[in-house]
């Protein structure tokens, strides 16, 4: 090349890397960067080759994946296809069994013949799948946005030391435009595009981002808004390209179509075949269960304002050391698969300390009961627990709440409502947290099974009916994200605990960790790197610690001076500028 030419190739660089320098804005500026220029310079190319920019890799099916599929979940899924063939092929002999003249009707079959007919034709009634349409309630365009601005929030506020002793304030932290290459920005990309089946994040263009605001703000889709929600859908898309650090573009590579985003609660319901009897054992097993804990240890159910439960009241004479405690299970077969947890807190829990376990049906799998395929909704939840405990006369006192997996959705919904009923509070392996990010919707509705572990949840849960219809079609996101700053007392270990694990299959217990460190959450974190989802209920470990932690005692504390502007009945620190700014961005939150 001349020297001209390398001088000509110079000035044009140092013009492109300027150019590039103008499109970033300040922390004061209200315009959106610009994504850097697409040029031949390596340089130039740098930020379009992070991680973000790359196809997120999901792994590849391993040898336990293709034992569970040949061993377990293949023959368990044929039985009701099988069933429709023999009870369809039994039908036709016997309506040809009217012209023997020999053998009657009844002596067409043999007995173990009759009797498989009749329970193949169970298994042809039991298998249903519904398509029901989303049932998510709508909310104000004031309260949505104040919400999505909160989602945009979090992780801009820096990381808060364990002893600190202010608050940490995530929702005071300006909303503002990031670079490209700004830390925060490239997290945020890296995860978020999961919305997107994990598509490079310079793929997704301003069309998908619509789309998917559409639905996530609003439950329709982009076609079906009013313009007043077109116009806050815009402002939105704005404020995503503030936080990603850079513009979407806005027609999609050549020769493809714009992304379709994940769309919970308008995707078809993902229902898997499953035999009958699978229900038949787990009611039988409920039921056992039940009435066990009734024998051995006075529990009885009952139902109030359409909430079942199990209780251990203690006797009127007896006056409990502790709050009450309510536990919230999680999704699968109910009761059952909690009973060892249970068994180990009715042995060490003292019998003057009432215990209520409510009970879920639409998501453990009981077929005959009427919230099967129809749920609870919010609103009568929190209804119904508030008045429950006001018949028990435990909204004085407070209640100590336990919740595993879905359960801590409704352990997220009363600290909305009514937070100075939850005294104390203890997450196991919670999805309510950066439920924003999208780990829960894609690994437990989305996701392809890649090791036995995934497709055994994908069987034996996810694509379970009720399940399915309750994630699917009734999952309010912007209700059951939880925020650090809504729980009392969250960093005090007497207050609050959380158990998380590493490899956990329906969230990222990574995330989760780095969220609640983040905001100074330390000795009240029980941290497994290699535990896997429900392991604290159900291994000795973990039961170990949930015990300690519910048996223990009330540490004192001395009251902060009057004149610190700390309220005393919070002793980490909640001041009334806190206060201030979550009413500003949770409305109606209730405050004891």
């Amino acid at each position: 090349m001349s020297l001209a030419g390398t001088r000509l190739r110079q000035r044009q660089l140092r013009a492109a890397v300027t150019r590039r320098q103008t499109l970033y804005t300040s922390a004061d500026d209200n315009r959106v960067p610009a994504p850097p220029p697409d040029t031949s310079s390596d340089d130039l190319k740098k930020p379009f080759d992070d991680e973000c920019n790359k196809p997120m890799d999901f792994g590849r099916r391993d040898l336990s994946f293709w034992l569970a599929l040949v061993f377990l979940v293949a023959p368990l899924y044929l039985v009701t296809p099988l069933s429709w063939a023999y009870a369809a092929y039994t039908a036709r002999r016997l309506y040809l069994s009217r012209y023997n003249d020999v053998h009657t009707l009844s002596s067409t079959l043999a007995v173990w013949e009759w009797a498989l007919f009749v329970y193949c034709v169970f298994e042809s009634l039991a298998h249903y799948a519904r398509n029901y349409k989303s049932r998510v309630p709508q909310r104000d365009m004031h309260e949505l946005q104040l919400i999505f601005t909160r989602v945009l929030q979090s992780g801009l506020a820096p990381k808060v030391a364990p002893n600190a002793h202010p608050r940490p304030q995530s929702p005071a932290e300006p909303l503002v435009s990031l670079k490209y290459d700004d830390p925060r920005a490239s997290d945020f990309r890296n995860h978020f595009r999961l919305w997107f089946w994990g598509a490079p994040w310079k793929d997704i263009t301003r069309e998908s981002m619509r789309r998917w605001l559409s639905w996530a703000v609003f439950d329709k889709p982009l076609s079906e808004i009013d313009k007043m929600q077109k116009i806050a859908v815009e402002e939105a898309t704005i404020m995503m390209e503030k936080r990603a650090g850079g513009r979407l573009r806005e027609d999609p590579p050549e020769g493809r179509d714009h992304i379709e985003p994940l769309a919970l609660t308008w995707d078809p319901v993902n229902v898997w075949s499953r035999p009958g009897i699978i229900y038949v054992v787990g009611e039988l097993l409920n039921r056992s269960s039940k009435w066990y804990l009734e024998w051995k240890y006075s529990m009885v159910e009952r139902e109030y304002e359409g909430i079942g439960y199990l209780i251990r009241d203690p006797t009127p004479n007896q006056i409990p050391a502790h709050s009450p405690l309510v536990l919230m299970h999680g999704l699968g077969i109910g009761v059952v698969q909690y009973l060892l947890g249970v068994l180990l807190l009715m042995h060490h829990v003292p019998t003057d300390r009432p215990i209520l376990i409510p009970l879920q049906p639409s998501i453990s799998q009981t077929i005959l009961h009427p919230t099967h395929v129809l749920p609870l909704s919010r609103d009568q939840w929190v209804n119904g627990l508030y008045r429950l405990f006001e018949k028990l006369g435990w909204d004085e006192e407070g209640v100590t709440m336990v919740s595993h997996s879905k359960g801590s959705l409704i352990h997220t919904w009363m600290l909305k409502a009514y937070p100075e009923l939850i005294k104390r509070s203890c997450f196991v392996d919670p999805v309510c947290f950066c439920l924003f990010e999208g780990d829960l919707a894609w690994n437990f509705v989305y996701r392809s099974p890649t090791n036995a572990i995934e497709l055994i949840m994908k069987y034996f849960a996810a694509t379970e009916p009720g399940i399915a219809l309750a994630v699917q079609r009734h999952f309010d996101w912007a209700a059951n994200a939880l925020w650090f700053e809504e729980i009392p007392r969250a960093r005090d270990p007497y207050y609050a605990a959380y158990f998380v694990g590493g490899k956990d299959a329906v969230i990222d217990g990574w995330r989760v960790r780095r969220y609640l460190t983040n905001h100074g959450v330390d000795e009240n974190l029980y941290w497994d790197p290699n535990g896997q989802h429900g392991q604290p209920v159900f291994d000795k470990k973990g039961l170990k610690a949930l015990k300690n932690w519910l048996l223990a005692s009330e540490p004192k504390r001395p009251a902060p001076p009057s004149d610190s502007g700390i309220d005393s009945s919070d002793a980490s620190g909640w001041s009334e500028s806190e206060d201030e700014v979550l009413d500003c961005v949770i409305p109606n939150r209730r405050r004891p």
